[in-house]
């Protein structure tokens, strides 16, 4: 909600994009848009100053990015704010109607940046996937313009078909593949909804069922780019359990199905391996709850 010593105070500014709250949200958002060139990246943006960019865009986005006032009210009522120059007219500018869905995707393509080009910044990215990603997709008038979004889509192919994010730790693995899988129940049906999902875990549920296949498995098994590839999947397995809801149940199910037998024999080759066997137990049950529901 915005405070409403900021709704109340600033009553004398007829022109919504002079409004200062609009000014200064404005100028930071410019202002952060700037990461997104790589040279000034390099040159501007330590991971310190972007640690302060995410927190800032997460606690905004919280209260002005498309905020309820402005989603919930009717097209009539938006257009007498707007027209008539309400007191509250100001709240519809980063509103679905106007900068709310290019600001949320300029959100997602920084939001990109600091995971892929920060590797080894724990704190960063965790500002990233717990506050700012996180936040987004628990906001239903947010996250149906998300899944919508090229630069969203781009994230999750990231996600689940190239390399480029496996540097994250598994923590940070797993809190992403939970919050790409809520992202889903935004999806338009049901049937959108599943074959997001599918799509989003059909390289690791292959690979992993590829790899446990393997005669020299135990060989195999000990070198150190498997064992954090195998790790870095299972987090991911568990991150998509955990988010699973009753519109995606169906894709979840599938996936727990076809890693079930993997999962079994990977839990037997590093059973002597602690935080592998971390991450396959939780997994394991959380299968087993949906599976029970």
């Amino acid at each position: 909600m915005v405070p409403k010593a900021i709704q109340t105070h600033f009553r004398d500014y007829m022109e919504i994009d002079k409004h200062p709250v609009i000014v200064l949200s404005s100028s930071i958002l410019r202002f952060a848009e700037q990461c997104l060139d790589p040279e000034m990246r390099a040159s501007f943006f330590s991971p310190r100053l972007m640690e302060a960019v995410i927190w800032f865009i997460a606690r905004w986005s919280c209260t002005y990015l498309m905020p309820p006032e402005e989603t919930t009210g009717s097209s009539d009522h938006l257009h007498y704010l707007q027209s008539n120059y309400s007191s509250k007219a100001w709240l519809t500018f980063f509103g679905v109607g106007n900068q709310g869905k290019l600001v949320l995707d300029i959100i997602v393509r920084i939001s990109k940046i600091t995971l892929v080009s920060y590797p080894g910044e724990t704190d960063l990215q965790a500002l990233t996937c717990y506050q700012l990603l996180y936040g987004l997709v628990q906001r239903k008038n947010i996250s149906t313009h998300l899944v919508a979004l090229d630069s969203w889509h781009d994230l999750t192919n990231a996600f689940a078909n190239e390399r480029t994010l496996f540097s994250l730790n598994a923590v940070h693995q797993r809190s992403l593949a939970q919050t790409l899988t809520l992202s889903a129940s935004a999806m338009s049906n049901s049937e959108a909804s599943n074959q997001y999902v599918r799509s989003l875990v059909g390289y690791m549920t292959a690979y992993l069922v590829e790899i446990s296949s393997k005669n020299n498995l135990k060989n195999i098994a000990q070198q150190p780019d498997v064992m954090l590839l195998v790790s870095c999947l299972l987090e991911r397995l568990r991150g998509t359990a955990s988010a699973s809801e009753p519109r995606t149940q169906k894709a979840i199910y599938e996936m727990g199905f076809s890693v079930m037998n993997s999962v079994l024999i990977f839990l037997e080759v590093y059973k002597h391996e602690v935080l592998i066997g971390f991450s396959i137990g939780p997994f394991y049950l959380f299968y087993l709850n949906i599976l029970f529901l």
